[in-house]
């Protein structure tokens, strides 16, 4: 079978296959084996032309290129315009287009194997770019490809994110790069659920490039400036990592624009939740915070054909009404007026009977788990806060196949921080260990639907450094060994195993030194 052959050939499956792929499906059987044979025809770059190994570097220089997002969002557009000239729009046009149908389902392989064909996806989307590099839909592939490996590098395990967090940074960069250019040249322009698509994972994109376990990696300049001093010495300076404000600003834009386009799912409360954690992280007010967490809470009543309670946006609002309150950053009174709506919301107008019997009732061992903990509070403080811990409660009694752990994490924080019970804070936290040495892993946590990835290994860090305060707290002699011996074994679950190391042992001189008084 020649080229013309082929791509007559491939005229007569290509909506069969983006049918397929468009549902949801892997490519299978006849229709696989087309695709492949297809692709396999068609040459790579043409070699020795001055123009595509002038477009090559133009490319490799710009997606190399470092990142400055202190400007304006047009100053930022502009900077994706690149000096480099088509070569054929035509040639390697199947090409690309058969790989592209190929890579929707990427996810869905094993972590492995996934990344292998991502990187020779990049491989491929590029050379198509050397060739046509005004293409935006393109460009955006070429993003996202890079932006999944990146993603499948965090969620491997935290010594890999350890060992490889300079290139899933350059993984980012480059990601942030591509899809940038997209949006610049008007990629997918014709599909608004796409748009709303592109959108939300710049946002996100942004928002895991500047957090933890990543921390601004992709912000660090590569370039080096050089001065000459008052003494005619050359001296070679790197610029500083940028303010991380701008970063999260950005971040909320892309997210409103977002929001503009209709997605494929009924709800779009990931964008308000989004925005409200992003506008948190650069110190706006609380009910402005608050007031999107309520956006995302309303919103997401849209997505419960089957009725159950959402919980990522409900945990996030009252999570951040206890650390607001705790900081004296509101008032009890504005913490029982958002517990009122955020329930109101729950059972609101449009709810059947059915709706309003299903919202969690509090036990009747709630008010024992914080009796006596609020002697030192006053009595609205005391109220307001009890509220919280209450709904936290009915958070958890909801999420019966045990996903969620940050509620669980909350409460076991109130206990310490706000109530002063180290033993109950350790009692609820140890929910999330296991310490059987049948069981290889120190914690069982799982990664909820809407969790970004890198960030299980950083719940983990956070969990266990709070364990092992609680232990060295409450003196429990017991739980400090098997802990010990635990986390010598899983140092893949570890961000920072120095560091857990150091507080355990610190911990572990703590005892010991107290036997010996």
């Amino acid at each position: 079978m020649d080229q013309k052959a082929a791509e007559r050939l491939f005229k007569l499956v290509v909506k069969a296959a983006v049918v397929k792929l468009q549902s949801g499906a892997l490519l299978k059987g006849d229709l696989k084996d087309v695709v492949d044979a297809v692709s396999d025809l068609f040459e790579q770059l043409p070699e020795k032309q001055i123009i595509v190994d002038s477009n090559k570097k133009v490319i490799e220089d710009y997606m190399n290129s470092d990142l400055n997002l202190s400007l304006s969002i047009n100053s930022i557009y502009r900077k994706t315009l690149i000096p480099i000239l088509p070569v054929d729009r035509k040639k390697n046009n199947i090409s690309w287009k058969t790989l592209r149908l190929q890579i929707r389902n990427r996810t869905k392989t094993s972590n492995e194997r996934n990344m292998t064909d991502l990187e020779t996806a990049i491989e491929e989307f590029t050379s198509h770019l050397i060739l046509n590099p005004d293409d935006g839909n393109g460009w955006y592939d070429l993003g996202v490809c890079y932006h999944q490996l990146a993603d499948e590098e965090l969620n491997w395990s935290a010594s890999n994110i350890k060992s490889h967090k300079k290139d899933i940074a350059d993984y980012q960069k480059k990601a942030f790069h591509a899809i940038l250019r997209a949006i610049y040249l008007g990629g997918l322009s014709k599909d608004v659920s796409q748009r709303n698509e592109m959108f939300t994972q710049i946002g996100n994109l942004l928002y895991s490039m500047v957090t933890p376990p990543m921390d601004m990696l992709a912000f660090e300049p590569e370039t080096v400036n050089n001065y000459m001093d008052a003494s005619g010495n050359l001296i070679s300076v790197k610029n500083s990592i940028p303010d991380s404000k701008p970063i999260y600003k950005l971040a909320v834009a892309m997210y409103i624009h977002a929001l503009r386009y209709k997605s494929l799912q009924k709800s779009q409360w990931r964008c308000y939740y989004a925005t409200g954690k992003c506008f948190a992280k650069i110190g706006r007010p609380p009910t402005e915070v608050l007031g999107w967490y309520m956006h995302a809470i309303r919103d997401s009543r849209q997505d419960r054909g089957q009725k159950e309670l959402l919980i990522e946006p409900v945990y996030i609002l009252c999570s951040s009404l206890a650390k607001y309150l705790f900081q004296g950053k509101i008032s009890a009174t504005l913490v029982m007026e958002y517990l009122a709506k955020e329930k109101n919301l729950q059972i609101g107008e449009n709810s059947t009977e059915e709706d309003v019997n299903d919202h969690p009732k509090q036990h009747a061992g709630d008010e024992d788990l914080i009796q006596n903990g609020t002697e030192h509070l006053p009595a609205d403080v005391a109220l307001a806060y009890k509220g919280i811990f209450k709904r936290l409660l009915e958070i958890i009694s909801v999420d019966i196949k045990g996903w969620h752990h940050r509620p669980i994490y909350r409460i076991a924080w109130m206990q310490y921080y706000i109530f002063r019970n180290p033993e109950r804070a350790k009692a609820e936290l140890m929910k999330l260990f296991t310490l059987k040495p049948t069981v290889k892993s120190h914690i069982s946590i799982w990664k909820p639907n809407y969790e970004l990835p890198g960030k299980h290994y950083v719940y983990i860090h956070k969990y266990t450094l709070f364990l092992i305060k609680l232990v060295k707290e409450t003196r429990d002699e017991n739980t400090l060994e098997q802990l010990s011996r635990k986390l010598r074994k899983v140092q893949t679950l570890l961000l920072n195993y120095e560091q857990i190391m150091n507080e355990l042992t610190v911990s572990e001189q703590t005892e010991q030194n107290k036997q010996i008084q």
